[in-house]
């Protein structure tokens, strides 16, 4: 038994002694050359597990998704007054899959004008080749006796959510219910 061993075993109070601490801790990290080659060799695999783990995309991470900006709209004619009661939708789509998520609708107020809430959501993501899953929206506007009003953007980047529309007298179109791919309308 070393005498720092012999030394702790021996006292039989619970002083703290720093000297003592340090010689007792110096004597537990001592290893020879075969213990630090055998340590490193561990670190190693694990690293290398690490890597793998990362690269197959098992890596898990958690993420605050916008599901919905907030977005506001302003609905005119081509003579620039309000109108009212023109039924707006805020599609949110999504890829890597390009389908329809969730749609909200509303109505215009007197002034034309309509707003929507921002919706985030706590998701969990992983690390994959193919990407995460992207949002992006689009808007509709109907109103009997003006035509159909759809953006087709491809991108959250192309979205304005301060968005201005001005309806033309014309034949108007439901907006389609089912969700679609991206690239063949909302």
């Amino acid at each position: 038994m070393s005498p720092v061993r012999r030394k702790l075993n021996n006292r039989l109070q619970w002083k703290f002694d720093p000297p003592l601490f340090l010689a007792a801790a110096k004597t537990a990290f001592v290893t020879s050359g075969a213990e630090l080659r055998r340590d490193s060799e561990s670190h190693m695999k694990l690293l290398i597990f690490m890597m793998t783990l990362l690269l197959s995309g098992c890596v898990v991470y958690p993420i605050n998704k916008t599901l919905q900006p907030e977005a506001e709209i302003l609905v005119t004619d081509v003579e620039g007054k309000p109108i009212h009661d023109a039924w707006l939708y805020l599609i949110s789509s999504s890829y890597l899959y390009g389908f329809e998520q969730m749609r909200r609708g509303d109505k215009t107020s007197d002034r034309g004008e309509a707003s929507f809430p921002e919706m985030k959501e706590w998701r969990t993501e992983s690390l994959m080749i193919h990407g995460s899953n992207v949002f992006l929206w689009n808007w509709c506007v109907v109103k009997a006796g003006f035509e159909t009003h759809m953006t087709m953007w491809s991108s959250g980047n192309d979205f304005q959510p301060q968005y201005d529309v001005i309806l033309t007298p014309g034949e108007s179109t439901p907006c389609p219910e089912e969700p679609n791919k991206i690239g063949r309308g909302l």
